[in-house]
């Protein structure tokens, strides 16, 4: 069957003062959707999201960016991960013990 996959993505950078006193956190959230083209039907969707304390909004942003880039493509790569798993678009992880060592060829 053909499907079209939709991925919409939203982040934001709050300041938090809060009990634990003024913090920053790091939110990302990702809603993917498989849409079948012919008749525009809605076949699945999920949403996953992630809400990450970090030390401060300044730092993602220093050596060009360089920390916010790493946060931003780990967090987005495991949110749209898990939802690519709940549309059944990929297999489960295979046990461990199934897995081939670190540099051994399938």
């Amino acid at each position: 069957m053909d499907a079209v996959l939709e991925v919409g993505l939203d982040y934001a950078i709050f300041n938090f003062s809060g009990f634990l006193g003024p913090h920053d956190q790091f939110f990302m959230q990702v809603f993917p959707k498989l849409i079948d083209p012919n008749t525009k039907r809605v076949l699945g969707r999920a949403r996953h999201l992630s809400n990450l304390r970090i030390r401060s909004a300044e730092e993602l942003f220093e050596r060009e960016g360089e920390p916010f880039k790493e946060l931003f493509s780990d967090t987005g790569r495991d949110l749209v991960a898990k939802g690519l798993k709940d549309l059944g678009l990929v297999p489960e992880s295979r046990p461990s013990a199934e897995m081939p060592a670190a540099g051994a060829r399938p």
